[in-house]
């Protein structure tokens, strides 16, 4: 995907509305323990305004979207391409800091597990 547009200078994937200077662009993976064996991970996207999001809201919007049973703990990390490791999210602070590591690009390449306690843990995919 681009990141901008060639004619415009806005980016290709940022929805008439937002501002491109608070807006980022996620490509999100949900994976977990409770996955079918040939199917391992799911792939989507979404734009949020850093802006006017806070950690709590971001959650509730993902989980509205792709909800969890109720045996599932959702846990959320972003991949840091200068550590070349990935981050877990839990609070605001996180959230700013990943929002501030990607000012540059706009750009953020998010995994979300869903893990069932009761089941053995499944390393994040690369």
């Amino acid at each position: 995907m681009d990141l901008v547009s060639a004619n415009s200078g806005i980016p290709e994937w940022l929805p008439e509305g937002m501002d491109p200077k608070t807006s980022f662009y996620f490509e999100m993976r949900l994976f977990g323990n409770n996955a079918r064996p040939d199917c391992a991970w799911y792939s989507c996207s979404t734009v949020v305004d850093a802006d006017t999001t806070n950690f709590k809201e971001f959650v509730d919007d993902i989980l509205r979207t792709y909800p969890c049973a109720l045996t599932e703990v959702v846990k959320f990390y972003y991949f840091d391409h200068e550590s070349n490791s990935h981050i877990q999210v839990c609070t605001d602070q996180d959230l700013v800091a990943m929002f501030a590591k990607h000012e540059a690009t706009k750009i953020i390449h998010m995994s979300i597990e869903y893990f069932d306690v009761s089941k053995p843990a499944v390393a994040i995919p690369d």
